[in-house]
């Protein structure tokens, strides 16, 4: 065999092998299976056997010797046996390297299951972060609000008592004033049968003492802003508030029912706000401590336990003579501030019923309240929000509310369309047109009360005088009807006596003996004694029962003279304190009698 053809098949061989290392080398960085290293070794004996095929091409074409060949044979099978166990030992190699290759791709799942869980878990982490941290704002928030409700509740037990020591003053007599006539003269006037003094008269005594201790309502005229509630009651008193002076401290408009307090608003030398506590005590807190009362932080505290209604003033010409009164409403479920409206709204001396006019006519919960509370009152029907109405509806609504007062007998003054467009000066101009009621001059009253009373009770104690003096002489007139009756008997028992005359018997028992002549004596005082005795019982039961109406009539004059004695005591008494609280009022128009 010529060298070129054993160059040949080496170079055959070593491409074979050279392609095969090749093609491992690229193999090991992916995955092979058993079925691609049966393909390698499919393709390699291919290979070979063209080989083998084109070298005995080549060598019967040369005519090479056949030991030669067989020679060369058998170091080519040789070299191919080698070659083989190579490849066995790759096909090893690419075996463990599938298995290598499956644990990697096992890890690799099971990483990447982790590492989706991690995410999954990173995520709902985060969510609940987020949750966290949204609720951690909240209680932030509620903390702030909490510590506010907390500064607003400590300001208001921690105010302190008003130094106006003029109402303090009359704070103290009018209470004492109004129990003496609850304690004292209610039952003393009561026992000379004058029940004036019932719970009407009460609720009389106590306005009286309301006037007379809240400077703000006295000798003023008083409107209550009263209707549905959030109809926009107070921010029509804002609006009075506001119309000279922008920068005055508005009224709160966003309290709840629980915050809602009747407040009072009259003028004054500057603002300044107080508040009557539930225990009757009136008090300071700063302009500061009120406003927080227009946040949603007192939303649901029940400041009404602690505040029974708000005191303002401001430097408002509109209120020289008018105080406003704004309340919480009569639409609340609320008894508590249905009765609280109710109370305040005595005071009032016109009403101004809010209507919002997104919400239609006045309802029936409103009629029925109207019926209960007006009372006589002015009543004027203010149609809030009428901007929001086209000109045709708002006159419907207004004929709408009309119909529905008439209907129901409700007397009103006039219905008043309003709303934030305009202007204050039509409302302003109504409350200056209304009239104050006369208050009755309940101590002058109650003082003539007590001197009619003591001048019936005397008249009384005259004819109690009269009778004692009647019954004194029917007394004596009886006493001395029974002594004749008994003197009768006296005689006729001595008549009888002489009559009977006594005999000793010498032989027989001793025996009494009426002589012929004694007998008709005998029968006279007989039947006078019969006689007088018959009428003896009647005359005693008689001059017992004068006896009995006389020790009545001498009790009844008793008590009445006690009576009358208390009356006057307590009329004396009545008459210094109400003399000591003249005395107190310095300028001298207060003057609850006449002196």
């Amino acid at each position: 065999m010529d060298n070129t053809t054993i160059i040949f098949l080496i170079i055959a061989v070593l491409s074979g092998v050279g392609l095969t290392l090749i093609y491992l080398s690229r193999t090991k960085s992916k995955s092979i299976t058993p079925t691609d290293a049966l393909s390698l070794d499919f393709r390699l004996k291919e290979e070979l056997d063209l080989k083998e095929n084109n070298r005995t091409t080549v060598y019967e074409q040369k005519g090479v010797d056949d030991n030669e060949l067989k020679k060369e044979d058998s170091q080519l099978r040789s070299r191919l046996e080698e070659l083989e166990e190579e490849v066995a030992d790759l096909e090893d190699e690419i075996s463990e390297l599938g298995i290598r290759n499956k644990r990697i791709k096992e890890e690799k799942d099971a990483l990447d299951d982790k590492i989706y869980r991690l995410e999954k878990e990173k995520g709902e982490i985060l969510d609940v972060k987020m949750e966290n941290e949204k609720k951690l704002d909240e209680i932030i928030k509620l903390n702030c609000t909490q510590k506010e409700r907390l500064d607003f509740v400590s300001d208001l037990l921690n105010a302190h008592n008003a130094t106006n020591e003029e109402f303090q003053e009359k704070d103290h007599k009018t209470w004492e004033i109004f129990s003496f006539i609850a304690d004292n003269l209610g039952p003393r006037l009561s026992f000379l049968n004058n029940n004036i003094i019932d719970d009407n008269y009460f609720e009389k005594c106590w306005n009286w003492r309301n006037q007379e201790i809240k400077t703000w309502i006295k000798n003023k005229k008083v409107v209550a802003i009263v209707g549905e509630f959030s109809a926009g009651k107070t921010s029509i008193v804002n609006r009075i508030l506001k119309q000279d002076d922008p920068n005055a401290l508005e009224l709160p408009v966003k309290s709840t029912e629980t915050t809602a307090v009747p407040t009072y608003i009259s003028q004054g030398k500057d603002f300044n706000c107080q508040f009557y506590s539930s225990s009757g005590d009136l008090k300071n807190i700063s302009s500061t401590s009120f406003q927080k009362i227009t946040k949603s932080v007192i939303d649901d505290m029940n400041i009404s336990s602690i505040v029974k209604y708000f005191v303002l003033s401001y430097k408002n010409e509109n209120l020289s003579d008018i105080s406003i009164l704004d309340t919480p409403g009569f639409s609340s479920t609320s008894e508590e501030i249905i009765s609280k409206t109710t109370e305040v709204v005595k005071e009032a001396d016109a009403l101004f019923w809010v209507v919002d006019a997104n919400t239609g006519e006045i309802n029936n919960s409103s009629v029925d309240v109207l019926k209960e509370n007006l009372n006589g009152v002015p009543l004027y029907i203010i149609i809030n929000k009428s901007d929001t109405k086209s000109q045709s509806d708002l006159e419907s609504l207004i004929e709408k509310v009309e119909e529905t007062l008439n209907r129901n007998g409700i007397t009103y003054q006039k219905v008043i369309p309003f709303s934030k467009k305009m202007k204050a000066d039509c409302l302003i101009d109504i409350l200056n047109s209304v009239s104050p009621r006369e208050n009755p001059d309940i101590i002058s009253e109650l003082i003539e009360q007590i001197d009619w009373t003591l001048m019936n009770a005397n008249r009384e104690l005259k004819e109690l005088k009269s009778a004692q003096i009647d019954l004194e002489n029917q007394v004596a007139n009886k006493k001395q009807i029974l002594e004749n009756l008994i003197s009768d008997i006296d005689h006729s028992v001595e008549d009888i006596e002489r009559a009977v005359e006594f005999k000793d018997s010498f032989w027989g028992e001793d025996y009494h003996k009426i002589s012929k002549s004694n007998y008709k004596k005998f029968e006279n005082g007989k039947n006078k004694i019969v006689s007088s005795n018959s009428h003896l019982p009647a005359s005693i039961n008689e001059f017992f029962d004068i006896l009995h109406l006389q020790s009545e009539n001498r009790e009844a004059v008793y008590e009445q003279k006690s009576k009358i004695r208390n009356l006057e005591d307590a009329k004396k008494d009545f008459e210094e304190l109400i003399n000591y609280y003249n005395h107190l009022q310095n300028t001298g128009i207060l003057k609850l009698i006449n002196q």
